[in-house]
């Protein structure tokens, strides 16, 4: 019973050039928002500091509980969007399994924009890609655990590289 689906929503998301809906261009309008309220507003600044330091926000007199709860509301708020626009847009009906693994893939994308809300655009375009090259590999005999294993390398190659970029070569003079 946990793969059941229910029957057809007839809710459904407008298309345009026949090849995206309108969930693209929402996506995106949220990620430039956000961008904008984390680097030129005082909220965007406290919970910036409150997620990189909080005893840094503490000391500064920052409520991070209240914060914290606004944070969570305003995620689920977006992730709910996000079902919303799966929902109307491609899946139209609502089915066991329809994550597909987006929590571990949006941790991936997450790590690669490096705290920037537009880089998750950038970052979201590549893991999208790669899974949607993966599903035309998987026509060709490759498995889903060897796409899966492509992202996973990825996240650990830019976790490596953040990793190194903190240090330099410093050459001995003698």
């Amino acid at each position: 019973m946990a793969n059941s689906a229910t029957p057809r929503i007839p809710a459904e998301m407008p298309e345009f050039w026949g090849l995206v809906h309108w969930g693209l261009p929402i996506a995106v309008i949220l990620a430039v928002v956000a961008a904008l309220i984390f680097n030129f507003t005082k909220w965007g600044y406290e919970i910036r500091l409150i997620g990189s330091n909080p005893s840094a926000g503490r000391y500064a007199g920052i409520a991070s509980r209240r914060y914290l709860i606004l944070v969570m509301l305003a995620s689920g708020a977006i992730a709910g969007v996000a079902g919303m626009l799966e929902i109307a847009g491609t899946v139209h009906r609502l089915q066991g399994g329809i994550s597909n693994n987006y929590g571990y893939l949006g941790i991936m994308v997450a790590v690669l924009a490096r705290g920037s809300s537009v880089g998750v655009i950038f970052s979201g375009a590549l893991m999208a890609f790669i899974l949607n090259s993966g599903i035309i590999l998987q026509t060709e005999g490759l498995t889903t655990s060897a796409v899966l294993a492509i992202t996973g390398l990825i996240l650990f190659l830019t976790a490596i590289g953040d990793e190194l970029s903190h240090y330099r070569i410093i050459r001995d003079k003698a």
